[in-house]
């Protein structure tokens, strides 16, 4: 049985007045990942149940736990970038005829989860998502 891939449930900035207010702030939590940065907030980080059943310190993420549901999630356009070689590499992962069937569909996987992160952001840096119409966006364009 194939499991589908998680849906992104974490927030998108895109309104300037937000990433303002975000930035401003006397204490942003914020951790640069490889491919994804965090807006750590301990009540609803994913990683945060983890450790503290293992008695392990939770004062911040901790990457290797990260899970794509968590809603401290963000993706900037440097993340993006990450992402979009992650997705190259995991694409001929899954092409690989000499590699076993169960990789292939792994690396298939991976790549459309990718694909996925991808997408949502390019749709939402084209202003296509949930936005108050008359708002400012990041790339200082108006919404109608």
């Amino acid at each position: 049985m194939r499991k589908s891939a998680a849906v992104f449930t974490g927030r998108v900035v895109i309104q300037a007045n937000n990433a303002r207010r975000i930035l401003s702030s006397k204490h942003p939590d914020i951790h640069h990942g490889l491919a994804m940065t965090c807006v750590w907030r301990y009540e609803t980080a994913g990683c945060r149940e983890e450790r503290e059943v293992a008695g392990l310190d939770v004062r911040g993420p901790d990457e290797p736990l990260c899970r794509t549901t968590c809603t401290n999630l963000a993706y900037t356009d440097r993340d993006i970038e990450n992402k979009k070689r992650e997705l190259a590499r995991h694409k001929a992962a899954a092409a690989d005829p000499l590699s076993p069937g169960p990789l292939r569909d792994r690396e298939a996987a991976k790549a459309a989860q990718a694909r996925a992160v991808i997408a949502t952001h390019e749709l939402g840096r084209r202003g296509n998502s949930r936005q108050e119409p008359g708002t400012e966006r990041l790339d200082g364009a108006q919404t109608s």
